[in-house]
């Protein structure tokens, strides 16, 4: 029996020695990945809200033109307020702003690339642009 009972030990004994290391392997495979994943979403998360800051400083800036004495430099002006003030250079690479009134209505467009974090990432290229009509009065 203790024949036996060792030749089964002996078995388990070589089995595990196969084994070792292989969790390590496993890690090192696995880890690029995760943290590619990981980077992707904050990528995406970047992006997105690149847009949304891109968005809010073409329609405050369409609202601001679009005021009866509105200007298409105080259009500009408060787009490109609004863009610093949700981070700037920190979120985008580079931006610019143009508007043109017409005196009917405010066009603007704010135009933007949004940080990469991840490398060989092509620029991502966030473009809002806005009309709006330009306030006026008539009398009753």
């Amino acid at each position: 029996m203790r024949a036996h009972m060792n030749a089964r030990l002996g078995c388990r004994v070589r089995h595990q020695k196969r084994d070792e290391g292989s969790a390590a392997i496993e890690a090192a495979i696995l880890f690029p990945i995760v943290l590619l994943l990981v980077m992707t979403i904050i990528q995406a998360a970047v992006y997105y809200h690149a847009q949304d800051v891109v968005q809010s400083a073409a329609n405050g800036g369409a609202v601001v033109g679009a005021l009866r004495d509105g200007t298409s430099d105080a259009a500009e002006a408060e787009a490109r307020a609004r863009i610093e003030r949700a981070g700037g250079t920190s979120l985008l690479d580079d931006y610019d702003v143009s508007a043109t009134h017409t005196g009917t209505e405010v066009t603007i467009t704010v135009r933007g690339t949004a940080k990469t974090f991840i490398p060989g990432l092509p620029p991502l290229k966030v473009t809002q642009t806005v009309i709006a009509p330009v306030e006026r009065f008539t009398a009753p």
